[in-house]
């Protein structure tokens, strides 16, 4: 360095002490005075950083990293202030710098604390995204434990705190046993100041969310259960509380809260009551706990809601949506409008009540905007359903029927509706395909004639799932955040236009919530089921849920069990429907699996009054809509050479030839048959320029394994046909027609995950997906005769210009008519289309 240069470096420094000293002098001024000086740090850091690096100076790491640490304590005193734009801003300024030195514990940071910022706005699959990559990169990097900043552990236990807020415990208690393991391994008795003070920090981060997490837990369990998950927690809040007292007298108040959480959940709410309000002083003087004042109202709020007194309580929930919404905190501002509207309920004030329900799913929205995969989706509403059913049962009462529907939708299906809104999927990464692939092929080795899986294959069924997660978090990282509420005057536009009805059914425990959907309007109604009902639902599920082979073909009718439309619909509802030219059926929960167009009505079967087509919920009918069906080509795959004599399929083979013979010269490519029903050929019929606008026919047996979704196939000659695969591609089909059983079962428990959030998983949920407007499945098993009947005969009337709905009730009723089958052997066809 020149001597101008070393002149220059000390007045730089100088500087940069002077804007040290302004740091430290405004610790106690005002918010808006501690950013300013704060940023004025950051200029000067910088400003010496950048001499240095010019002149080549050496030992450039401590000034990266205090400017990598002041930027992102910038970027938090902005977030304090309500300026998120300015936060991200800064925290991405210090990611520019840690990335510019290369330093892995300063861009871990950095990268944390971005995911950060995108957690408090609701954005999860970008978060997850980010942590997963920056783990990705840390594990080729090799960071060791033993170093004073471990960055793994920043990351990791940021996944643990998000696996955590989405609901899923027992991924984040492994993460954190693995950061504990981790940080027992590092202790030694040298007397090192710097690495004991880092690791100390470290052991206080991992307490804070074993107690965090134990409290959630403790919220989801009961009994003795919830008595365990509390005891976990208290033991961590004694080791917590008096470090954080030390810290600062704030702090550790802002640590008794949890006692309030704790004091709670084991039913002494007056104690907690009594406890935040010593405590409220501390957030309302203290601006370092500015961002926590909205939770604490908000507690507050709940608590005299609880006790009964939530006439009360409207005035703090009023300050904790206020202190929320202020600094962006979308994963609780829906509670926050929870709270209010259990108090307005608590004043007789049913209006406000709604308009407060209403809030709490537009918050509630912006935390669901892309999907994360089934499990994840589904835990992470487990903290939202009690409060969606509270509106759904609040607009019934007051003869709501479009709140009603808004919020159950608000449940049902929701990711698929996200899929419909955002449009034609992305082609995924090649070795995003090629992994899948690799996995697939293996998994299909171990999978029995009869579509079970051996043992042997957990392990890579688990690791196709976990990969099948990560592409959703990064198709949803780098998409937009597509609105998926339900569109309630285009929903009516749609169905008044086509002169159609459509019932949307919502099942809690034994009571059942109705919407009718017709000439423009909406109306609630609402059906207490009695115990017969229910337990003859339980049953029809267990029987349709087993393996094919081992189901009981008398149950596949309703009626064998006295259900029958009359059981669910009030005749008022029913009268309305039967007028309509058509009807579209939103079922729920076990519903789900009841055969809507076959059902017994009046005496007869649904169909033969007038089309019903089955949808995942309402918000599906507008874009469907949108999809023209196809119509006039088909393309032909099936009949695959059977894995053992016992499964082949001869009436397959008639059904392909007979639907060869009938388009003719309107075939997408031959027909894919036998030896050449393959996966390659299914990808091959992907890439056909006549498949634009086609329909594609698959005839062959079908796979549902109970624990894997994505797993959900149809049998071809070398490979599965997985919904993994399908959901991977573009579909240009726009119509589908599936000749093999039971491809429509939709599951109400997947592994260890309740399917909360009514998902339509499998083979289904990916065509749709993928692009197509209309699926005809069957939920059951079919006999081979009668499904070469009812796809001839559905294909015959497409030809003739019969749009889907009509064509398949059509196909029904001369089926029904001609006893070409016994109704059992085909009862379980359904057709998920709009038109």
């Amino acid at each position: 360095m020149t001597g101008e240069d070393v002149l220059r470096q000390a007045h730089l420094t100088l500087a940069q002490g002077a804007a040290l000293r302004r740091v430290v002098a405004a610790m106690t001024a005002p918010l808006a005075e501690q950013v300013a000086a704060r940023a004025g740090l950051c200029r000067a850091i910088e400003a010496v950083l950048d001499h240095a690096c010019r002149s080549s100076a050496p030992g450039l790491r401590g000034t990266v990293e205090m400017a990598v640490n002041e930027y992102g304590t910038l970027s938090d005193l902005h977030a304090s202030a309500g300026d998120h734009e300015a936060a991200r801003q800064a925290f991405e300024r210090g990611l520019a710098i840690a990335d510019l030195y290369g330093d892995p514990a300063l861009i871990a940071r950095m990268a944390t604390d971005r995911a950060m910022h995108f957690r408090q706005a609701g954005r999860y699959a970008t978060v997850l995204a980010v942590l997963f990559a920056e783990r990705d990169r840390l594990q080729r990097v090799a960071p060791q434990p033993s170093e004073p900043i471990d960055p793994v552990h920043k990351v990791e236990l940021a996944i643990a705190e998000t696996l955590r807020w989405l609901g899923d415990f027992p991924r984040s208690e492994a993460h954190l046993r693995n950061l504990r393991a981790r940080l027992d391994g590092t202790q030694d008795g040298r007397a090192d100041p710097l690495r004991t003070f880092f690791q100390d920090n470290r052991a206080i981060n991992l307490d804070a969310q074993e107690m965090y997490l134990a409290l959630d837990r403790a919220e989801q369990a009961s009994g003795a259960g919830r008595a365990h998950w509390l005891d976990v927690a208290q033991a961590a809040l004694d080791r917590l509380h008096p470090r954080y007292a030390a810290l600062a007298p704030w702090a550790g108040e802002a640590m008794r809260v949890q006692q309030c959480h704790i004091l709670r959940l084991r039913g002494d709410h007056q104690g907690a009551l009594t406890l935040l309000d010593a405590l409220l002083p501390a957030f309302d003087g203290h601006e370092q706990l500015a961002q926590k004042r909205g939770t604490a109202r908000v507690l507050r709020a709940r608590l005299l809601n609880e006790t009964g007194r939530g006439r009360e309580a409207v005035d703090d929930a009023a300050a904790g949506i206020a202190g929320e919404t202020a600094y962006g905190q979308w994963e609780t501002i829906w509670k926050a409008h929870w709270q209010l509207a259990r108090a307005q309920q608590a004043r007789s004030r049913a209006r406000e009540a709604l308009d407060a329900f209403d809030a709490a799913v537009s918050a509630l929205d912006q935390l669901r905007t892309a999907s994360l995969g089934f499990r994840l989706d589904n835990l992470a509403l487990r903290t939202a359903r009690p409060m969606l059913d509270e509106a759904i049962a609040t607009a019934v009462g007051h003869r709501d029927g479009a709140r009603a529907a808004r919020y159950a939708d608000a449940i049902k299906s929701r990711f698929l509706s996200l899929s419909l809104a955002a449009g034609a999927i992305a082609a995924p990464r090649p070795e995003d395909v090629d992994r899948l692939d690799g996995l697939g092929a293996r998994i299909d080795s171990l999978v029995s004639a009869y579509g079970e899986a051996a043992p042997e294959a957990t392990t890579d069924i688990a690791a196709r799932a976990a990969l099948i997660e990560r592409m959703r978090m990064k198709a949803g990282a780098s998409g937009g955040a597509p609105s998926a509420s339900l569109d309630m005057p285009a929903t009516l536009a749609v169905l008044r236009a086509a002169g159609q009805a459509a019932i949307q059914l919502f099942l809690a425990g034994n009571v059942l919530t109705i919407v009718l959907l017709k000439d423009g309007e909406a109306t609630a109604h609402a059906r207490v089921l009695p115990a017969p009902v229910t337990e003859a639902l339980a049953a029809f599920e267990r029987n349709v849920t087993l393996p094919a082979h081992e189901q009981f073909a008398r149950d596949y009718d309703p009626a064998e069990r006295h259900l029958s439309v009359e059981t669910f619909l009030p005749e008022a509802v029913l009268g309305a429907v039967l007028a309509a030219r058509a009807l579209l059926v939103c079922p729920h929960g076990l519903l789900n699996l009841l055969p809507w167009p076959a059902m017994p009505c009046d005496e007869r079967r649904l169909f033969e009054f007038l089309p019903v087509g089955t949808l995942p919920n309402l918000a599906c009918i507008a874009p469907l809509a949108a999809r023209r069906p196809g119509g006039g080509r088909v393309a032909l795959l099936g009949a695959p050479i059977p894995r053992s004599a016992a499964l082949a399929l001869p009436q397959t083979e008639t059904e392909l030839a007979d639907l060869a013979a009938l388009y003719g010269e309107r075939l997408v490519g031959a027909p894919r048959v036998g030896p050449e029903a393959t996966l390659a050929a299914f990808r091959a019929l992907l890439g056909c320029r006549e498949a634009a606008g086609a329909a594609l026919h698959i005839a062959t047996h079908g796979v549902f394994l109970r624990d894997d979704p994505a797993g959900a196939a149809l049998v071809l000659t070398d490979r599965l046909l997985t919904a993994a695969e399908i959901a991977l591609h573009p579909l240009p089909f726009t119509e589908v027609t599936l000749s093999a059983c039971s491809t429509g079962v939709r599951p109400s428990r997947i592994g260890d995950v309740d399917m909360l959030g009514d998902d339509l998983v499998g083979l289904p949920a990916s065509l749709l997906e993928a692009g197509a407007a209309s699926v005809l499945t069957s939920i059951t098993p079919a006999a081979p005769e009668a499904s070469a009947a009812l796809f001839t005969g559905y294909h015959r009337r497409r030809l003739g210009g019969m749009l889907p709905l009509e064509a398949f009730a059509t196909t029904q009723r001369a089926m029904l008519e001609a006893g070409t089958a016994p109704l059992p052997g085909w009862i379980g066809f359904s057709l998920l289309a709009v038109q």
